[in-house]
């Protein structure tokens, strides 16, 4: 005989993963942004000239890739902006699988609202 979790043991777990996740990202992209610190403070230089740094993602990985300082910072900052986005996602995928169509359909607008936003940053 199995026992099914309850609807308050269920919410338990979900927000662990959510907290989880949420811890994860930030000391990740605190651990991404310190080695950049401290590769920029070794190797004295951006790796880009004058005051310019990478603003595309392409130009992230491209610059992760040559080692540059800015780059592996600009992707630790990515990574700090990317949790919160990510917690929507975990809430939007658990609210469907609980059958909560009122708060999938907020989530939902909060998402693309988010990535609305993402677009709307990109193009300026």
């Amino acid at each position: 005989m199995t026992n099914k979790p309850t609807k308050d043991e269920e919410m338990h777990q979900v927000e662990l993963v959510v907290s989880s996740l949420l811890r994860i990202g930030v000391m990740l992209s605190a651990a991404i942004i310190l080695i950049g610190m401290l590769l920029l403070m070794f190797t004295g230089t951006s790796g880009y000239p004058g005051t310019t740094y990478p603003t595309t993602l392409t130009a992230i990985f491209t610059g992760i890739g040559e080692l540059k300082p800015y780059a592996i910072i600009m992707f630790g900052l990515f990574c700090l902006i990317l949790t919160p986005v990510l917690r929507v996602v975990v809430s939007l995928v658990t609210f469907l699988k609980e059958k909560d169509y009122l708060y999938v359909g907020i989530t939902a607008i909060v998402l693309i609202i988010l990535a609305i936003s993402f677009i709307i940053g990109i193009t300026e």
